[in-house]
């Protein structure tokens, strides 16, 4: 396994996370090869080496080829089950073999031009494929559900720090909130599942999260954008669609990682919990400078261009307002990686690949 991301484990394991509970249980991820879910798939295969923990993962993901280079390491382990599945096409026949104790749903498609060109597309997988997640939940009485949201759910607000009983205003109609409006009835489906059956629901409410496992040449993001520049070579350009000054919280995947996994054992049934990092606020200018002054060596160039008008959009929806994280700290859990070491993280990850 490459150093930086066996690093970025142990630390994982290394937290006071309730490990114990996952003992000779089954878990089921879809999403398992996207940035967020393949660090908790290689948490639970790390509590199997190290500590014979017999855990079964269940790896739901579409892409077969992408999923083996993730997970190159453990494709030989007889714990780690791959299923290849677009997660709208997800039924109760295939697991009808299996004992699932704990659900972690992180397939999404979250890309903005998904949003204008294939609105459908992005609803489906949201709404439906989380439905017939919860009647495998059901059916197999599980211990734990764990649904990942967004922040994008709290909608057009003010500035400031926002809890999680606080929210804003979306237009149904404005295709840029189409990802927003499906993780709101994804959110819907988690307390009525919960209320009506039982469901031992929970929701992370995801903010700006990081880490080596973007798929950075797929991933228009910003902050990827960043990365890439500098991991591509010198006199590369820091390009800022906007003006800049709208200021983001950054979350390294660890510090994400820990949190998820303590909402999914700790949290209470039917409640959302904000994961964030509002020690990490910057503008996204100044982590432009910061990036640039981290590698002088690269002659990066920070350059504003206009912005086109959905990127606009969503700029304004989201800018200046940070989520409120007194809840999932009441669990134990903070945010320990700056944004100097996180983003530093990263580019030797991408480095090292080259």
């Amino acid at each position: 396994m490459n150093k930086i991301i066996e690093e970025d484990i142990q630390y994982i394991l290394n937290s006071d996370v309730d490990f114990q509970r996952f003992e000779n249980s089954t878990v089921l991820i879809t999403g398992a090869n996207g940035m967020l879910a393949s660090y908790i798939v290689m948490t639970l295969l790390y509590l199997n080496k190290f500590y014979n923990y017999n855990i079964k993962v269940i790896s739901i993901a579409r892409n077969k080829s992408n999923f083996y280079e993730m997970f190159n390491d453990f494709i030989e382990d007889r714990n780690l089950i791959f299923i290849e599945l677009d997660i709208i096409n997800i039924n109760e026949d295939i697991f009808k073999d299996f004992e699932i104790d704990y659900i972690i749903h992180a397939a999404s498609p979250s890309r903005t031009q998904q949003f204008f060109q294939n609105p459908l597309d992005v609803i489906y997988p949201n709404v439906f494929s989380t439905d017939k997640l919860f009647s495998i939940a059901v059916k197999k009485n599980i211990k734990s559900f764990l649904y990942f949201s967004s922040c994008a759910i709290y909608g057009k607000v003010d500035s400031g720090y926002y809890a999680e009983d606080n929210y804003g205003s979306i237009s149904p109609l404005d295709l840029i909130n189409v990802y927003a409006e499906s993780k709101r009835m994804g959110e819907t489906l988690c307390k009525a599942y919960n209320t009506q059956y039982n469901v031992p629901t929970k929701i992370a409410r995801i903010a700006h999260t990081y880490g080596p496992t973007m798929d950075l040449y797929n991933d228009s993001r910003v902050f990827a954008e960043f990365v890439k520049s500098i991991v591509d070579g010198g006199g590369g350009e820091l390009v800022i669609k906007s003006d800049g000054k709208a200021k983001r919280a950054f979350c390294y995947i660890v510090d994400a990682t820990i949190g998820f996994l303590k909402i999914l054992l700790e949290g209470k049934n039917g409640e959302a919990y904000n994961v964030s990092n509002n020690q990490g606020i910057i503008s996204i200018i100044d982590l432009a400078k910061l990036l640039e002054s981290m590698y002088p060596e690269k002659s990066l160039n920070v350059i504003i261009e206009n912005e086109n008008k959905s990127y606009r959009q969503l700029i304004d929806s989201l800018s200046n307002y940070y989520v409120d994280t007194k809840k999932l700290e009441k669990l134990n859990w903070k945010p320990n990686y700056t944004i100097k070491e996180g983003f530093k993280r990263c580019v030797d990850y991408f480095n090292s690949k080259k």
